[in-house]
């Protein structure tokens, strides 16, 4: 009976020797030394001399934001540390600690820095806003490029619902809000930050200006404008018209195959004189390949247009001569269609390909079309003429493929 007594307790007194787990023994570490606070727009940028102690894993910065604790970390191979995100420029108080592979703490070095104005109330107050075609125009910088949300709100039966969130990184942009009628409209902006912070709420009640889409099919004038290119690819298979059939798509394009003598120009009748406010341009997309911004897809064009045609313009042919897309040697006249036409524009595709699009977000671009906002201050037209400046493949081009093309503004003009 003794014997398994004695086996008992001698097992029960293993057991809880080996249950006892000895912690990490105590860290005895100075607070850091040579440090450097630089104020930024919402934080402070913390530059530190690399400690030499053993084991150390990173360093920390502690501090409250908006009532809660927050921390960062810096790994000990850098000697910078940020605190990002505060919406005041009241003095902040932090405290940092070196770590080591235990996660013990050293002693803090407390420190105070005053953040400079934000990011998101300096973005706030650079705001701009534009009655537009359609809504409304909101233009803003940020130059400290981080990441912004600007909410459009609409005042609905007395209370303020959220349309859009829009989220940018640009030092400067300009977003167009449409879809709305032509009827006295109350809206709202706000802006928010990655951190939860919200700028006051901008009101704005405008009447935003009529806008439709131009119905199609448009006209050809190809035959009639002199210097145009009459060419096509297969003949009907790839007609003009296609451009302008309301289909989007691959094997649904515009295809003008060579560039005869004078370029890529081609001149189009909306059929009706039209306040131009935006266009949409689809490039030519081919199954299972991105083809957004390859090929003979423009990438840069110039649209100029006019109310009418003038019948003794059209018996001179020298008058539409274009001098980027004439021959060499072509003798250009002082007076050509440019002194009578309203220019309308340079234009060129966001080229997201250039800027770290996925694979997916390009083929999507084409499929969405490219978009373009005009000039408020262009007059209205009715015959738009287009000259392809460059595409994908060559500059000047030869050749030219277009998937669809749309053109958005208001009708209800006088008419001519």
């Amino acid at each position: 009976m003794k014997k398994y007594s004695f086996t008992y307790i001698l097992l029960l007194f293993t057991l809880l020797v080996a249950c006892k787990e000895e912690g990490p023994a105590p860290w005895q570490s100075a607070a850091l030394e040579k440090y450097h606070v630089t104020a930024i727009p919402g934080g402070a940028i913390i530059d530190y001399a690399i400690p030499k102690d053993k084991g150390i894993l990173y360093i920390m910065a502690e501090y409250e934001r908006n009532g809660k604790i927050f921390t960062e970390k810096s790994s000990v191979y850098n000697n910078l540390l940020t605190i990002e995100g505060f919406n005041t420029t009241q003095p902040v108080k932090a405290a940092l600690y070196k770590v080591n592979e235990q996660e013990q703490r050293s002693e803090p070095l407390h420190i105070e820095f005053t953040p400079l104005e934000s990011p998101i109330s300096l973005a706030y107050k650079s705001i701009d806003l534009a009655t537009a075609f359609g809504g409304i125009n909101v233009s803003w910088e940020n130059i400290t490029q981080t990441t912004l949300g600007l909410r459009l709100m609409v005042e609905k039966e007395g209370k303020l619902e959220t349309e859009e969130v829009y989220y940018s990184q640009l030092p400067t942009d300009l977003r167009a809000f449409r879809g709305y009628k032509d009827t006295l409209t109350q809206f709202a902006l706000s802006i928010e930050d990655k951190w939860g912070n919200i700028s006051d709420t901008i009101y704005y009640e405008t009447t935003p200006f009529y806008e439709t889409e131009i119905a199609k099919p448009f006209g050809d004038m190809r035959q009639v404008i002199p210097h145009d290119n009459k060419t096509s690819l297969y003949g009907e298979a790839y007609d003009l018209s296609k451009m302008w059939n309301g289909i989007i798509g691959p094997s649904n394009d515009a295809y003008i195959s060579e560039a005869g003598d004078y370029g890529t120009s081609f001149t189009i009748d909306l059929k009706k004189v039209v306040k131009l406010s935006r266009m949409i341009m689809w490039p030519r997309m081919v199954p299972n390949r991105v083809h957004t911004f390859a090929s003979h897809n423009p990438l840069e064009f110039e649209m100029w247009g006019t109310t009418k045609l003038d019948p003794q313009k059209l018996a001179i042919p020298e008058y539409w001569l274009d001098d980027f897309s004439a021959p060499e040697g072509t003798v250009i006249p002082e007076h050509t269609f440019k002194d009578d036409w309203t220019y309308i524009g340079w234009f060129e595709p966001e080229r997201i390909d250039l800027q770290g699009a996925s694979r997916s977000e390009i083929l999507q671009r084409g499929f969405d079309g490219h978009h373009f906002d005009i000039s408020i201050d262009v007059a209205p037209v009715r015959y738009i003429r287009i000259f392809i400046r460059r595409t994908a493949f060559a500059s000047p081009p030869y050749q030219l493929m277009v998937g669809e093309w749309s053109f958005f503004g208001d009708d209800t003009v006088p008419q001519e």
